[in-house]
Order: structure tokens, then C-alpha cells, then sequence
């Protein structure tokens, strides 16, 4: 059994050192309304990774089909076909922030924004599958 999960171990920062790439996780922190226009401003703590393990996106085509197609079950009326990119992300124990990453928060990879679609945590650190949000701008400072 040791030897098991001293090959995991060992596995996971081999990735790190190749696979490894810079990212901010962006932690939901507050929400603030302006009370006279009712604007809504998101607040975000960002952390700073230096070595995640961004496995390779996997790109697929997806359909979505229009609501009255499925509540009524009328002919086809509407629907659309949209690319979706999925990447895998592995952040070893070491490097996890002190906050708790949650599917509220949001992964920034270079100039790409991701929403995290789920957390799975283990003794070695957290593996996140995140979904690419397209057309949202990177806002890291």
C-alpha cells in the first residue's frame, strides 16, 4: 500500500514540473449594491498559484435545446450548438491557498476565465474540472 502511494506521489510531481502553469484562483468574497442604481459589484480574493498541474483541454460540441421543445414536447422549435472547453486542474496540498476553493470560484489561466464545475479533494491536494466562461474579460490585478 505504501509503495502505491508513494508512485502517486511521485506521479503528481513529475506533472507538476511538466505540466505545471501559473494560475489565480479567484475566491467569492463579498457582494456589493449600489443602493441608487442597483448594480451589483462582485468582489474576488485572488490567489496566486505558482505550479498547477492544467491537464489538456478537452473541446467538445454541445446542444442545447429550447425550453418549449422539452416542457411541452412540441416539434422542434429552437436550439443552438456551442463549443464548450473543459480543463482539468490538479493543485498538490503545498500549493492550495488557505481559503477553501469552492464551485463559487473561478480559475484564471493567461487571459482565459474558468468557472469550476467541480472540486474533488483527496490527501495528495484538489482536483478541479472547470468550464471555459467565454466573452468574460480576465480581470487580475
Amino acid at each position: 500500500m505504501l509503495n502505491k502511494l508513494r508512485f502517486i506521489k511521485t506521479n503528481l510531481y513529475i506533472l507538476r514540473k511538466d505540466w505545471g502553469q501559473p494560475i489565480i484562483i479567484q475566491h467569492f468574497d463579498t457582494v456589493t449594491v449600489a443602493p441608487d442604481t442597483g448594480v451589483q459589484d462582485v468582489n474576488y480574493i485572488n490567489y496566486k498559484i505558482s505550479r498547477a498541474i492544467v491537464l489538456p483541454t478537452k473541446e467538445a460540441k454541445k446542444f442545447a435545446y429550447d425550453l418549449s421543445f422539452i416542457a411541452a414536447n412540441k416539434n422542434f422549435t429552437y436550439g443552438g450548438i456551442f463549443e464548450q472547453n473543459d480543463v482539468w486542474i490538479i493543485i498538490l496540498k503545498r500549493d492550495l491557498p488557505e481559503a477553501d476553493i469552492t464551485c463559487d470560484d473561478q480559475v484564471v489561466i493567461g487571459t482565459q476565465r474558468y468557472s469550476i464545475g467541480s472540486v474533488d479533494r483527496n490527501q495528495y491536494g484538489v482536483l478541479l474540472v472547470t468550464k471555459s466562461l467565454a466573452n468574460t474579460p480576465a480581470e487580475h490585478t
